[in-house]
């Protein structure tokens, strides 16, 4: 099973929570970009081995999901 602690730990970490931001946190612990909503500049689908993120808004609005498969 994946550990996710480390991401949780980087987006708490953040100013403010953004999707740019929650993006980029994603990229940099070695996620896969899977998908990206036409209205958003950033990719919205992540998956990393048998897990999957979601960024969801942006602004003060942000919601990340994780889904791990165990």
């Amino acid at each position: 099973m994946i550990d996710i602690s480390a991401e949780l730990n980087r987006l708490a970490d953040l100013d403010e929570l953004s999707g740019p931001g929650a993006a980029a946190v994603l990229d940099a612990g070695g996620w896969s970009g899977e998908r990206r909503i036409p209205a958003t500049e950033w990719v919205t689908s992540w998956r990393r081995g048998d897990a999957w993120a979601w960024i969801q808004g942006d602004g003060p609005a942000v919601q990340v999901e994780f889904t791990v498969w165990h």
